[in-house]
């Protein structure tokens, strides 16, 4: 309680003002936060969940579409170009094998082989924001897929719980961070594992 009593509960007026002007000058941030809005309301977990994985990827496409050469394989614009141009001349030698269905997947996967994987993509903006996530945080970030599409999640409703919670802290952690806030945060899956579950597995507040 002691160390409780010591985090301050209220967001200070220079931080408010950041977060503000960036909101304001980014619609597709205003459209992320919306979104955490509606989550917040619903009583379904999986509907919750869904709607914390789009926001996930608000934030992610931001980040990353503003640090374009931390994120992509190959820095190198001009490299990353020739490649490409490589690639496609030895799919056309062999394009009177393949089906017109097959050459323009196959164009699509070369246009776009610059581009991380999806999981590593997830995982960029923390390390470029300087967020530290736990094996638990990176297990739970890689299961945003079968929320968006639909895949039956291998977890009973207390689990279920415990990653919507953990999905709601993480996004929380880049809208901030994002915003420019430095200071604690809530870690709302420890807050939830602290009423509803045996074991505590991180801090009830982070630094961020």
């Amino acid at each position: 309680e002691y160390f409780i009593d010591k985090i301050s509960a209220f967001l200070t007026e220079n931080y408010f003002n950041k977060m503000v002007s960036k909101i304001h000058s980014l619609p597709e941030l205003s459209h992320c936060i919306k979104l955490m809005i509606e989550g917040n309301q619903s009583n379904l977990l999986l509907l919750r969940g869904g709607i914390y994985s789009i926001a996930l990827e608000t934030m992610t496409n931001i980040i990353c579409d503003e640090n374009e050469d931390k994120i992509n394989p190959i820095s190198d614009k001009k490299l990353s170009k020739l490649l490409i141009e490589k690639f496609k001349l030895i799919l056309d030698e062999y394009s009177p094998f393949i089906s017109d269905y097959g050459t323009k997947v196959l164009n699509t996967k070369i246009d776009n082989i610059n581009s991380p994987t999806n999981s590593k993509k997830l995982l960029k903006p923390f390390e470029i924001l300087g967020i530290k996530l736990n094996k638990e945080e990176i297990k739970i970030l890689n299961q945003r897929n079968k929320f968006l599409h639909g895949v039956s999640i291998d977890s009973n409703d207390e689990d279920l719980k415990y990653v919507t919670y953990k999905f709601l802290t993480l996004v929380n952690i880049l809208i901030l961070k994002y915003c420019g806030y430095n200071g604690h945060i809530a870690d709302y899956g420890a807050m939830y594992q602290l009423r509803h579950q045996d074991k505590v597995t991180a801090h009830l507040f982070r630094i961020i």
